[in-house]
């Protein structure tokens, strides 16, 4: 048997040796998004971004008039920390307050930008106010 595990243990070492270690390939920029009016007139989004490192963290978001008929534009910026990142897909979470929305306002487009350029966006409809069930 010593035979058999010493020709296991070589083979082994020398597919570590011939092949290199990649990572997985990181995921595509993936946006989750829900937009919601507000009784008062305003609205509300909440985004999670998908990245696909370790080092992203929310930074700023602006909102703005898009060029599409009844649509809000929403650009999110992801900043990169300093230092070492993983590649390890990582959730980023952000939520936004404006304090007016058109009455022909009915969708948000949500712009993410990352390391100066566009990695996403994605289109979502702005939902009808909450409603409280009254027990």
């Amino acid at each position: 048997m010593p035979a058999l595990a010493s020709v296991a243990a070589a083979a082994a070492a020398a597919a570590c040796s011939s092949t290199a270690y990649a990572p997985p390939a990181a995921p595509l920029w993936s946006i989750n998004a829900v937009a919601t009016l507000e009784p008062g007139g305003g609205y509300t989004v909440h985004t999670v971004t998908l990245a696909p490192e370790d080092c992203f963290a929310a930074s700023e978001a602006t909102a703005s008039r898009s060029s599409l008929p009844g649509t809000i534009e929403l650009r999110i910026t992801l900043t990169r920390a300093d230092g070492s990142c993983r590649h390890r897909a990582t959730d980023i979470e952000h939520d936004f307050e404006a304090p007016a929305a058109a009455a022909a306002d009915t969708q948000v487009e949500v712009i993410v930008i990352a390391d100066g350029e566009e990695k996403s966006r994605s289109i979502v409809p702005l939902s009808p106010p909450r409603q409280l069930d009254r027990i």
